[in-house]
């Protein structure tokens, strides 16, 4: 990656700069408001005891990807993540995208109590009704600086044994859950996309872009035409792009960072990580700012986005 091209992402971990090139995430800030999500398999086969269950879990960071590989690494494991589409709502930054159960923290709340309690209110699944597992909590906060008045998000991963869970949605904030096999992510290769996203999701992300022009950031927002960015197709209406894609590849690069032999699981990590990259911001050509942006955009980050293009070039006809 080009060492110029910040422009939004940034690796935490706590309040020093994480040295994993992989774990990419938003820029920290202060006094944001905490919210928390929880990424949950299933799974029918009985698991080992020495996993930590609801009642043993903690709020430390535990070593979970050590954990899920060993499941991971039973030839006759079956494994699904339940993922979900937000409800469409044209004050929601992140309407209709694909997401994880979750969501802001109550008063005198920890981020482990309102997980639990989110998933039943969005889902209606009560997690310590079930044969519940705790993974852990991923050990990197993803804080988003240009979400309305900020927000720090943690997450928190289960494993449910047993007995599928049945759910059943709030309408009001969710229009569709769906189990996925965990293998769909082992082979990427007919699942990548480069699609629009929502209006307000790249309004942020131009504005972010380009912050350090201040006195041209509402001339360059104004000739901003539109921006396609990494996705994967999941068989819903909608793809698993940003910040969601962020948390599942941060998860994924735990599992991948503990294997030393044996199968490659998640083979396509690097594709995954260059996914959550790719992205292709267009102006208008029409007037100088537009003519000035688009060159600007393609010299300075054509080592950025060249780098990115070759790993998904196989993959998408229009590279």
């Amino acid at each position: 990656m080009n060492k110029n091209a910040k422009f939004i992402w940034y690796v935490y971990n706590g309040n020093q700069r994480a040295k994993n090139k992989h774990q990419v995430f938003f820029k920290e800030q202060s006094n944001l408001k905490q919210a928390a999500v929880a990424i949950i398999f299933w799974t029918p086969n009985t698991i080992s005891s020495k996993l930590p269950t609801l009642g043993q879990a903690h709020m430390k960071s535990i070593c979970s990807q050590s954990h899920l590989l060993e499941l991971l690494r039973q030839e006759s494991f079956e494994c699904k993540l339940m993922v979900c589409q937000r409800q469409f709502n044209l004050r929601d930054i992140h309407s209709n995208e694909i997401c994880f159960p979750g969501g802001k923290l109550d008063n005198e709340e920890s981020d482990f109590e309102a997980v639990i309690r989110e998933v039943m209110e969005e889902v209606d699944v009560d997690l310590r009704k079930h044969q519940t597992f705790y993974l852990g909590r991923l050990p990197n906060n993803i804080e988003i600086k240009d979400a309305p008045k900020g927000l720090k998000v943690c997450s928190h991963v289960f494993m449910v044994s047993g007995e599928q869970p049945q759910v059943t949605l709030n309408v009001q904030e969710l229009q569709d859950c769906k189990w996925i096999p965990i293998s769909y992510f082992y082979d990427l290769s007919d699942k990548i996309r480069l699609g629009k996203c929502t209006q307000s999701f790249t309004f942020f992300m131009v504005k972010s872009f380009f912050q350090k022009f201040p006195k041209m950031i509402d001339e360059i927002v104004k000739n901003f035409d539109h921006g396609l960015f990494g996705q994967i197709d999941l068989g819903m209406k909608n793809h698993l792009f940003g910040f969601s894609l962020m948390i599942f590849t941060q998860m994924c690069n735990l599992v991948l960072s503990e294997q030393k032999e044996g199968k490659e699981y998640f083979g396509d990590i690097r594709l995954m990580n260059s996914i959550v990259h790719l992205m292709d911001l267009n102006f208008a050509e029409n007037t100088f700012i537009g003519k000035l942006c688009d060159w600007y955009f393609s010299k300075m980050y054509k080592t950025f986005r060249i780098g990115n293009r070759v790993e998904v070039r196989r993959h998408l006809g229009k590279l």
